[in-house]
Protein backbone atom coordinates (compact mmCIF):
# COMPACT_ATOMS: atom_id res chain seq x y z
CA UNK A 1 0.00 0.00 0.00
CA UNK A 2 1.57 3.56 -1.26
CA UNK A 3 1.80 6.08 1.59
CA UNK A 4 -1.23 8.21 -0.53
CA UNK A 5 -3.54 4.80 0.36
CA UNK A 6 -2.56 4.93 3.85
CA UNK A 7 -3.25 8.49 4.64
CA UNK A 8 -6.49 7.99 2.68
CA UNK A 9 -7.44 5.15 4.40
CA UNK A 10 -6.58 6.63 7.26
CA UNK A 11 -8.73 9.71 7.00
CA UNK A 12 -11.58 7.77 5.87
CA UNK A 13 -11.47 5.85 9.15
CA UNK A 14 -11.36 9.04 11.14
CA UNK A 15 -14.71 10.21 9.52
CA UNK A 16 -16.12 6.74 9.82
CA UNK A 17 -15.21 6.32 14.12
CA UNK A 18 -18.80 8.86 14.91
CA UNK A 19 -20.55 6.58 12.47
CA UNK A 20 -19.40 3.34 14.34
CA UNK A 21 -19.38 4.91 17.71
CA UNK A 22 -23.36 5.93 17.16
CA UNK A 23 -24.21 2.55 15.98
CA UNK A 24 -22.85 0.88 19.16
CA UNK A 25 -24.55 3.36 20.93
CA UNK A 26 -27.91 2.73 19.40
CA UNK A 27 -27.58 -0.95 19.27
CA UNK A 28 -26.62 -0.97 22.91
CA UNK A 29 -29.79 1.13 23.61
CA UNK A 30 -31.96 -1.38 21.92
CA UNK A 31 -30.53 -4.30 23.73
CA UNK A 32 -31.62 -3.11 26.86
CA UNK A 33 -35.21 -1.81 26.20
CA UNK A 34 -35.64 -5.73 24.98
CA UNK A 35 -34.00 -6.96 28.11
CA UNK A 36 -36.79 -4.42 30.12
CA UNK A 37 -39.44 -6.03 28.12
CA UNK A 38 -38.13 -9.14 29.05
CA UNK A 39 -38.03 -8.43 32.59
CA UNK A 40 -41.51 -7.19 33.07
CA UNK A 41 -42.75 -9.76 30.83
CA UNK A 42 -41.06 -12.49 32.85
CA UNK A 43 -42.49 -11.26 36.21
CA UNK A 44 -46.11 -11.63 34.27
CA UNK A 45 -45.14 -15.04 33.55
CA UNK A 46 -44.15 -15.97 36.91
CA UNK A 47 -47.48 -14.49 38.23
CA UNK A 48 -49.08 -16.87 36.53
CA UNK A 49 -46.65 -19.53 36.74
CA UNK A 50 -47.18 -18.94 40.96
CA UNK A 51 -50.86 -17.83 42.11
CA UNK A 52 -52.60 -18.50 38.81
CA UNK A 53 -53.13 -22.41 38.64
CA UNK A 54 -53.10 -22.34 34.50
CA UNK A 55 -54.33 -25.42 32.64
CA UNK A 56 -53.47 -26.23 28.44
CA UNK A 57 -57.01 -26.15 27.63
CA UNK A 58 -58.67 -22.89 29.60
CA UNK A 59 -57.90 -19.30 28.37
CA UNK A 60 -55.00 -18.24 30.18
CA UNK A 61 -57.11 -14.92 30.55
CA UNK A 62 -58.60 -16.72 33.75
CA UNK A 63 -55.41 -17.77 34.77
CA UNK A 64 -54.35 -14.11 34.66
CA UNK A 65 -57.33 -12.73 36.60
CA UNK A 66 -56.60 -15.92 39.74
CA UNK A 67 -53.01 -14.36 39.68
CA UNK A 68 -53.35 -10.76 40.27
CA UNK A 69 -56.50 -11.43 42.42
CA UNK A 70 -54.24 -13.71 44.55
CA UNK A 71 -51.61 -10.63 44.50
CA UNK A 72 -54.19 -8.12 45.00
CA UNK A 73 -53.10 -6.08 42.30
CA UNK A 74 -56.64 -6.56 40.06
CA UNK A 75 -57.34 -2.94 40.34
CA UNK A 76 -53.81 -2.01 39.45
CA UNK A 77 -52.48 0.61 36.64
CA UNK A 78 -51.41 -0.89 34.00
CA UNK A 79 -48.76 1.27 34.38
CA UNK A 80 -47.54 0.27 37.81
CA UNK A 81 -48.59 -3.30 37.34
CA UNK A 82 -45.09 -4.53 35.67
CA UNK A 83 -42.99 -2.90 38.61
CA UNK A 84 -45.51 -4.48 41.71
CA UNK A 85 -45.01 -7.43 39.63
CA UNK A 86 -41.07 -7.44 39.67
CA UNK A 87 -40.99 -6.41 43.10
CA UNK A 88 -43.05 -8.79 44.54
CA UNK A 89 -40.60 -11.56 42.30
CA UNK A 90 -37.22 -9.46 44.00
CA UNK A 91 -39.32 -9.91 47.48
CA UNK A 92 -40.48 -13.33 47.75
CA UNK A 93 -38.10 -15.87 45.61
CA UNK A 94 -34.58 -17.32 46.01
CA UNK A 95 -31.47 -15.86 43.64
CA UNK A 96 -29.39 -13.20 43.70
CA UNK A 97 -30.23 -11.27 41.03
CA UNK A 98 -33.51 -10.97 39.41
CA UNK A 99 -32.68 -12.64 35.68
CA UNK A 100 -32.26 -15.97 38.69
CA UNK A 101 -34.93 -15.20 40.48
CA UNK A 102 -37.07 -14.93 37.37
CA UNK A 103 -35.07 -18.11 36.44
CA UNK A 104 -36.06 -19.93 39.31
CA UNK A 105 -39.54 -19.38 38.46
CA UNK A 106 -40.09 -19.59 35.08
CA UNK A 107 -38.31 -23.23 35.22
CA UNK A 108 -41.08 -24.75 37.25
CA UNK A 109 -43.15 -24.28 34.91
CA UNK A 110 -44.65 -27.21 32.21
CA UNK A 111 -42.82 -26.71 28.61
CA UNK A 112 -46.62 -25.79 27.16
CA UNK A 113 -46.91 -22.81 29.15
CA UNK A 114 -42.96 -21.36 28.28
CA UNK A 115 -43.47 -21.80 24.53
CA UNK A 116 -47.82 -20.35 24.64
CA UNK A 117 -46.15 -17.47 26.56
CA UNK A 118 -42.53 -17.36 24.62
CA UNK A 119 -40.84 -17.57 27.93
CA UNK A 120 -37.78 -19.37 26.14
CA UNK A 121 -37.23 -15.77 24.38
CA UNK A 122 -37.51 -14.26 27.78
CA UNK A 123 -34.35 -16.35 28.51
CA UNK A 124 -32.56 -16.12 25.78
CA UNK A 125 -33.00 -12.25 26.18
CA UNK A 126 -31.96 -12.14 30.22
CA UNK A 127 -28.87 -15.13 29.37
CA UNK A 128 -30.26 -17.59 31.52
CA UNK A 129 -31.39 -21.17 31.06
CA UNK A 130 -34.10 -23.39 31.30
CA UNK A 131 -34.53 -26.80 31.60
CA UNK A 132 -34.74 -28.87 28.76
CA UNK A 133 -37.63 -31.22 27.89
CA UNK A 134 -37.73 -34.55 26.40
CA UNK A 135 -40.86 -34.81 24.72
CA UNK A 136 -41.52 -33.11 21.62
CA UNK A 137 -43.16 -29.70 21.85
CA UNK A 138 -46.53 -29.48 21.37
CA UNK A 139 -47.51 -27.25 18.09
CA UNK A 140 -49.82 -24.17 18.61
CA UNK A 141 -53.31 -23.74 16.81
CA UNK A 142 -53.65 -21.75 14.40
CA UNK A 143 -55.22 -18.83 16.67
CA UNK A 144 -53.16 -19.78 19.63
CA UNK A 145 -49.79 -19.08 17.47
CA UNK A 146 -51.77 -15.07 16.81
CA UNK A 147 -52.29 -15.05 20.30
CA UNK A 148 -48.31 -15.93 21.16
CA UNK A 149 -47.71 -12.56 18.88
CA UNK A 150 -48.96 -10.27 22.14
CA UNK A 151 -45.25 -10.44 23.38
CA UNK A 152 -43.99 -8.75 25.86
CA UNK A 153 -47.60 -9.19 26.75
CA UNK A 154 -49.49 -12.82 27.75
CA UNK A 155 -51.39 -14.28 25.71
CA UNK A 156 -55.45 -14.60 26.56
CA UNK A 157 -56.41 -17.80 25.24
CA UNK A 158 -55.13 -21.68 24.42
CA UNK A 159 -52.06 -22.75 23.01
CA UNK A 160 -54.34 -24.95 20.83
CA UNK A 161 -57.33 -22.90 20.04
CA UNK A 162 -57.64 -22.60 16.19
CA UNK A 163 -56.85 -26.02 15.29
CA UNK A 164 -53.93 -26.57 13.42
CA UNK A 165 -52.06 -24.64 11.16
CA UNK A 166 -52.37 -25.18 7.37
CA UNK A 167 -50.13 -25.70 4.87
CA UNK A 168 -51.63 -22.93 2.79
CA UNK A 169 -51.25 -20.62 4.90
CA UNK A 170 -50.23 -17.06 3.68
CA UNK A 171 -47.23 -15.40 4.94
CA UNK A 172 -46.29 -13.65 7.13
CA UNK A 173 -48.31 -16.10 9.41
CA UNK A 174 -46.53 -19.37 7.68
CA UNK A 175 -43.59 -17.33 8.37
CA UNK A 176 -44.00 -16.82 11.71
CA UNK A 177 -45.01 -20.81 12.74
CA UNK A 178 -41.83 -21.68 11.11
CA UNK A 179 -39.80 -18.99 12.82
CA UNK A 180 -41.84 -20.03 16.69
CA UNK A 181 -41.27 -23.87 15.51
CA UNK A 182 -37.32 -22.89 14.52
CA UNK A 183 -36.45 -21.36 17.96
CA UNK A 184 -38.21 -23.94 20.10
CA UNK A 185 -36.29 -27.43 18.08
CA UNK A 186 -32.69 -25.46 19.02
CA UNK A 187 -34.01 -24.97 22.97
CA UNK A 188 -32.54 -28.45 23.43
CA UNK A 189 -29.20 -27.97 21.89
CA UNK A 190 -26.32 -26.61 24.33
CA UNK A 191 -24.94 -23.25 22.63
CA UNK A 192 -21.43 -25.02 22.60
CA UNK A 193 -23.07 -27.36 19.85
CA UNK A 194 -24.97 -24.67 17.29
CA UNK A 195 -23.25 -24.63 13.96
CA UNK A 196 -23.07 -21.45 12.28
CA UNK A 197 -26.45 -21.65 9.97
CA UNK A 198 -27.55 -22.25 14.16
CA UNK A 199 -26.43 -18.54 15.25
CA UNK A 200 -27.51 -16.28 12.04
CA UNK A 201 -31.21 -18.57 12.44
CA UNK A 202 -31.74 -17.39 15.93
CA UNK A 203 -30.14 -13.78 15.01
CA UNK A 204 -32.83 -13.37 12.67
CA UNK A 205 -35.62 -14.69 15.03
CA UNK A 206 -34.69 -12.25 17.99
CA UNK A 207 -34.10 -9.49 15.63
CA UNK A 208 -37.93 -10.14 14.75
CA UNK A 209 -38.85 -10.75 17.96
CA UNK A 210 -36.89 -6.91 19.11
CA UNK A 211 -38.89 -5.16 15.68
CA UNK A 212 -42.25 -6.68 16.75
CA UNK A 213 -42.09 -5.67 20.26
CA UNK A 214 -39.81 -2.61 21.09
CA UNK A 215 -42.03 0.01 18.57
CA UNK A 216 -45.40 -0.65 19.90
CA UNK A 217 -44.67 -1.53 23.84
CA UNK A 218 -45.57 1.32 26.05
CA UNK A 219 -48.82 2.23 23.95
CA UNK A 220 -50.00 -1.03 23.36
CA UNK A 221 -50.30 -1.66 26.92
CA UNK A 222 -52.04 1.68 28.10
CA UNK A 223 -54.65 0.97 25.54
CA UNK A 224 -55.57 -2.38 27.12
CA UNK A 225 -58.24 -2.65 29.64
CA UNK A 226 -56.59 -2.97 33.25
CA UNK A 227 -58.08 -6.12 34.10
CA UNK A 228 -59.46 -7.78 30.41
CA UNK A 229 -56.95 -10.60 31.09
CA UNK A 230 -52.97 -10.34 30.25
CA UNK A 231 -51.34 -7.81 29.54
Amino acid sequence: MTRANRRRLSHLEKLAQPVIAERKRSEAAIAEELRHAAREHAARLAAVILYGEPKIDEPLALAWSRALAHLKLADTHEKMLPLSLRLHILETQQGGSEEAKLAHVLASAPQWLLIFCAGYFDAEILEFDLPKHPEPPPEPGADGLKDMQTWPLLPTGTLGAGGPIREDEPPPFRTLAEEFMDYYQQVDKHPENYSRQDRRRRREIMAEIAAGALGPYSGRADNRDDTSGPE
